[in-house]
C-alpha cells in the first residue's frame, strides 16, 4: 500500500513557469532572507539582505538539485537489485519524479538570469571531485542515500510550506508554484526512503558497507553544503573583506541548522522514524537530528 501510493502524480509535465512571475520581481519577504530575526540581521544594508536572500534561494535550488540526481542513480541502481516486485515498481516512481524534479529546478535558475546560475554557480559545477564520489555512492550502495535522502525530503516538506505562507500562496510567484508540486510527491518519499531501508538493509559486512557509505555520503554532503554557503555570501557581499565574509559564513551555516525553521521543523519527524524498532541502526545515525 505504501509504494501503491507513489502512483499519485503530479503535473510536472505541464509546468509553465512563464505563467508566473519571478520571485525577485518584487523585494523579497523578510523570513526568506538568512539571519531574519537574529541580532547579525540589523548589521545587513538592505542591499545585502534583498542579494543574501536571492543567493539562498539558488543554494536550496541547487542543493535539492544535487540530492535528487543523487537519489536518482541510487533508485535507478537500487531498482535493478529489487527482488520484490512493489519494491520495484516504487523504486522506478521515485526515480521517475526525481528526474522532474530536477528538470523543473534547472529550468527556474535558467529563467533567473540575474542569479548567474551555470557562469556563478553555488556548488553545482564545482566541486568536481565530490560529485563523482556521490555519483559513485549512489550507483554502489544505494541504501546509503536513504537516511540522508529521506531527512533533506523532509526538509523539503517544511521549506514548501515556509515558502507558501511567506509569499502568501502556491500561486505567488515560479518558485513557490514549483514549492507546491514538490510538496506533493515529498510526503510520500520521506516514509517510502525509510522503508526501502528498513526493509532492504543487508546482514553482516554489507550492511556495514551500506552505514559506511551513509557517513561518506553525509560528510561529502557538509563539505559541499559549506563550500557553497561560502559563495552565497561571497556573492551577497562582494564589498565585505575575506575575514568578514568568513565570519558571516559561519552565522549563516550556524542559522542553516540551527534557526531556520523548516530544518527546526523536519528534525522531529526523521527522529520519529529513527526511533521506530527495528530501525537498523536508526540509534547510531540519531546524530542527523542534534
Amino acid at each position: 500500500m505504501l509504494f501503491r501510493s507513489l502512483d499519485a502524480r503530479c503535473s510536472w509535465k505541464e509546468l509553465d513557469l512563464s505563467r508566473y512571475e519571478s520571485p525577485f520581481q518584487r523585494p523579497l519577504p523578510p523570513a526568506v532572507i538568512p539571519l531574519f530575526g537574529t541580532s547579525s540581521d540589523r548589521d545587513l544594508s538592505p542591499e545585502e539582505r534583498q542579494s543574501l536572500g536571492k543567493q539562498f534561494i539558488k543554494l536550496n535550488a541547487e542543493a535539492l538539485i544535487l540530492l535528487e540526481q543523487a537519489l536518482l542513480l541510487a533508485m535507478r541502481s537500487f531498482r535493478k537489485r529489487c527482488l520484490d516486485t512493489n519494491e520495484e515498481k516504487g523504486a522506478c516512481k521515485l526515480a521517475q519524479e526525481e528526474y522532474y524534479h530536477t528538470r523543473a529546478f534547472r529550468s527556474f535558475l535558467r529563467r533567473e538570469e540575474d542569479l548567474e546560475w551555470r557562469e556563478n554557480s553555488l556548488f553545482l559545477f564545482r566541486n568536481r571531485r565530490c560529485r563523482k564520489w556521490l555519483a559513485w555512492i549512489a550507483k554502489t550502495v544505494p541504501l546509503s542515500l536513504c537516511l540522508p535522502g529521506a531527512k533533506i525530503e523532509a526538509f523539503s516538506l517544511s521549506y514548501s510550506q515556509f515558502i507558501r505562507e511567506a509569499f502568501g500562496g502556491w500561486e505567488a510567484n515560479s518558485w513557490a508554484k514549483i514549492q507546491h508540486l514538490h510538496v506533493l510527491d515529498e510526503a510520500q518519499h520521506v516514509p517510502v526512503q525509510f522503508a526501502f531501508y528498513r526493509k532492504a538493509f543487508p546482514r553482516g559486512l554489507k550492511g556495514l558497507l551500506v552505514v559506511a557509505g551513509t557517513l561518506c555520503f553525509i560528510g561529502i554532503l557538509q563539505v559541499l553544503l559549506l563550500t557553497g554557503n561560502w559563495r552565497m555570501v561571497r556573492n551577497a557581499m562582494p564589498k565585505r573583506s575575506r575575514l568578514a565574509r568568513l565570519r558571516w559564513t559561519l552565522r549563516t551555516a550556524r542559522w542553516c541548522v540551527r534557526d531556520f525553521p523548516p530544518y527546526a521543523t523536519a528534525l522531529p519527524r526523521i527522529r520519529r522514524y529513527l526511533q521506530e524498532d527495528g530501525m537498523p541502526y536508526g540509534k547510531f545515525f540519531s546524530f542527523m537530528t542534534w
